[in-house]
């Protein structure tokens, strides 16, 4: 636990986070050094994204509603909202966490929803908006009813695997929506996969070395999760135009 006199102890003991990964916290302005620095992977990748889209918005002229040109913008949210909770280890900034995490999942379900059709591009950012507002809501109300708000990202995140089993469904059915290569989402879903596993095996503490600030399994889950949000990148690059 974050010790008196340190710099986020006030904050910390207002309101500490609901989950203790296994990495020991410095008194210092960084709390965990490896879950916070590991971060810069999604920063890093999501400049990568924003630099392929700008690409390809000259070379095949990408529509301003497209929701491709969120992804790369979606992933340094991500990563910096995760960087602030590890560097402070606090609830307040735990739920900056959170909305960045439902930021993006709620961006791959309202890309399935606009390839079949149950969204349209009008209406799209007032949709985003309000599920990513709304499962916000819900996080300082499981806080106080002691429920694991984890619990939601894990929901959306089948919820997405769901849906794009559900697309590849109907375009079996319906020969007018794109066919999909599927290549770099298998990959997407091995590298989550992987994530899940080290990010389990920290939570359990089956593998945990509290005092080394350079390999934390919460620290992996960092770098294969920003590794599928780039491979889930590459797999909707094939819908431009969406």
């Amino acid at each position: 636990m974050i010790e008196p006199g340190c710099p986020w102890y006030s904050l910390s003991q207002w309101a500490p986070p609901n989950i203790r990964w296994c990495e020991a916290q410095l008194c210092s302005w960084v709390v965990e050094p490896a879950n916070t620095w590991s971060n810069l992977a999604f920063v890093l990748l999501g400049l990568g994204m924003a630099w392929q889209t700008h690409k390809d918005s000259k070379d095949h002229g990408i529509s301003k509603d497209s929701l491709i040109r969120y992804f790369g913008p979606c992933s340094i949210i991500v990563g910096i909202a995760s960087f602030l909770f590890h560097m402070s280890y606090t609830f307040v900034l735990q739920v900056v966490d959170f909305v960045g995490m439902f930021i993006f999942c709620y961006l791959i379900l309202i890309v399935n929803a606009k390839r079949l059709g149950w969204v349209s591009a009008h209406h799209q950012f007032k949709v985003f908006s309000g599920l990513v507002l709304g499962s916000t809501a819900l996080v300082p109300i499981f806080y106080v009813a002691h429920i694991r708000f984890q619990g939601i990202v894990l929901a959306l995140v089948i919820a997405a695997i769901g849906s794009e089993a559900w697309v590849h469904r109907q375009t079996t059915l319906d020969p007018r929506l794109p066919r999909a290569r599927y290549g770099f989402w298998l990959l997407a879903v091995v590298s989550m996969t992987v994530a899940a596993v080290f990010s389990a095996l920290d939570a359990t503490r089956v593998l945990c070395f509290p005092e080394n600030h350079w390999f934390q399994g919460h620290a992996i889950w960092h770098l294969f999760s920003a590794l599928a949000l780039y491979l889930l990148f590459k797999f909707y690059r094939q819908f431009l135009k969406l």
